[in-house]
């Protein structure tokens, strides 16, 4: 799976980087209100999907006093369906909305980097609507895989992924590009 996964995000970034890359500066300074920024990407999150049911409470904890909560939707039915509902009912707590649907990587990049992202979450990893080749222009300082590809994504550019000693074994750590953080 490591091979394939590097092989996906390099493809991915390859594809498409001659068009669209720019070099972004990742920002390190907290607002003027000092709260940290916090952006997650994803196509799923406002769907019936089982990633969305596993953020929702995720979504509703944040601590908006000490966090700045923004939510890419990389998806156009999704942005669609939560513009017109009202996103409080699809469960994004405090989030921002941002309907990035239509954008291409390198506007996605600049748009996550423009609302001063610290930390970046992908909820997608390498499944159909991935955002990896944004990643690759570095938009946040730290970078981040959680929940919706259940392995290594295999590029240097993810710093982290987040998974439990089920979906990423202790004993696998060594074949991951990135770090491993842990839930018990």
């Amino acid at each position: 799976h490591v091979a394939i996964s590097r092989a996906g995000a390099n493809y991915s970034w390859a594809e498409r980087a001659m068009k669209e890359w720019i070099n972004l500066s990742p920002n390190l300074e907290l607002k003027p209100n000092n709260r940290m920024v916090i952006s997650y990407v994803s196509s799923d999150l406002l769907t019936g999907h089982a990633v969305a049911g596993s953020m929702r409470n995720v979504m509703e904890l944040h601590d908006t006093r000490r966090f700045q909560i923004y939510v890419f939707t990389v998806k156009p039915d999704q942005a669609e369906a939560a513009y017109h509902d009202g996103h409080k009912k699809v469960g994004l707590g405090n989030a921002e909305l941002v309907d990035a649907s239509r954008a291409e990587m390198s506007e996605l990049a600049q748009w996550i980097n423009d609302r001063g992202t610290h930390v970046l979450i992908d909820c997608n990893g390498q499944t159909g609507r991935e955002s990896l080749p944004a990643y690759s222009m570095r938009p946040a300082a730290i970078q981040i895989h959680y929940l919706g590809f259940p392995s290594t994504i295999g590029a240097s550019y993810i710093d982290h992924i987040i998974g439990d000693r089920v979906v990423s074994p202790p004993e696998l750590v060594g074949w991951y590009t990135e770090k491993l953080l842990v839930l018990s």
